[in-house]
Formats: structure tokens, C-alpha cells, sequence
């Protein structure tokens, strides 16, 4: 049995000039799923960590980088920025995935929240 996989375009490549599906055997769809699960646990291993250590080391990270965004990946600030925006084209800049790194605003004077 044969089937296709679709996938989105990659960054910058022409809607038009994307393959729309990859045909494969039945092998090559279980081999792709099984390294498709075992990139989303590693995946959510790593977003569970970045996290752990935006809250972990807030106290420290709020002093070195006041109202200031930053982005974790790999347990370690790689880029910062006053503004989200700026964040983002650092971390696009740095080749890594957007979804690949924890991002928070080390607000230095933090808003009270009546919920």
C-alpha cells in the first residue's frame, strides 16, 4: 500500500513550488511516523525544560535583563530584546525554530490582576 504525507512549505519557499505530497510505502509512512512521535517527545522534553528554567531563574534573569524579552533554548537565554518583535528576528536569525524556545517579558514593575 502506498500513501502521501503533505507538509506546509518551508520558510521562504513559494507556495506554488512546494510539493504538495511525498508518495511512500508503507514502511517509509511507519518509519516517518515513529520519528515524527519521537520528535514531539523530545519536543515537549525540551519546551518542559526551557520553561522550568524561565521560572527557576527568574529572579536572576529579571536583574540581567529588565523589561526586556527573552528567549530560552536549551536551558540558556540566546537572545533578548525590548521589543517581541526583535526577539523573534533574533531567534530567526539564530536558525532556530520559533517553537523551540520559551519566551517572557521580565516585566520590572508587573500589573496586579484581580481575577
Amino acid at each position: 500500500m502506498e500513501c502521501s504525507f503533505y507538509r506546509q512549505p518551508l520558510a521562504g519557499e513559494p507556495i506554488e513550488q512546494s510539493p504538495k505530497a511525498i508518495p511512500m510505502s508503507e514502511e517509509e509512512r511507519e518509519e516517518t511516523k515513529r520519528r515524527l512521535i519521537e520528535y514531539a517527545e523530545r519536543a515537549l522534553l525540551s519546551f518542559e525544560a526551557n520553561h522550568r528554567y524561565l521560572r527557576e531563574y527568574h529572579a536572576e534573569l529579571l536583574k540581567e535583563y529588565p523589561d526586556q524579552w527573552v528567549a530560552v533554548h536549551d536551558q540558556e537565554v540566546v537572545a533578548s530584546d525590548s521589543k517581541i518583535e526583535g526577539l523573534f528576528k533574533k531567534v530567526d536569525q539564530l536558525g532556530i525554530h520559533r517553537g523551540e524556545v520559551a519566551g517572557k517579558f521580565m516585566n520590572t514593575h508587573p500589573k496586579p490582576m484581580i481575577l
